[in-house]
């Protein structure tokens, strides 16, 4: 599932139904063919838009073709626990990406 999410400038962010330069685009545990629909629009690398699909992906910064993908752990809360999940965010010169595959606490609230 993502969302494509422009600022208004007045709080709420606008939800889009199509990409945009200049959108956040929100990417929660996306099927196979949206990765690739994904990465075909918003120019980025497809392996490693599913480098963060990786449990124990370890946090790193990557650059390739002018964009900048930073992998990073987040908290995931969990009934019993707390525990943590890849979390990545990519910037290109039109987008901004952030991919996890579960909803993260510092995201989502």
């Amino acid at each position: 599932m993502f969302q494509i999410l422009k600022p208004t400038g007045k709080g709420e962010p606008e939800r889009l139904d199509h990409f945009e330069p200049g959108t956040w685009v929100q990417v929660i545990a996306p099927a196979p063919a949206e990765l690739g629909e994904i990465a075909r629009r918003c120019e980025v690398s497809r392996d490693l838009l599913e480098d963060s699909a990786d449990p124990h992906e370890l946090p790193r910064i990557e650059q390739e073709n002018g964009a900048l993908y930073v992998y990073s752990r987040m908290p995931l809360d969990r009934e019993d626990d707390v525990t943590t999940r890849t979390f990545t965010m990519i910037r290109t010169a039109d987008y901004l990406l952030t991919i996890s595959f579960q909803p993260t606490l510092t995201i989502d609230q």
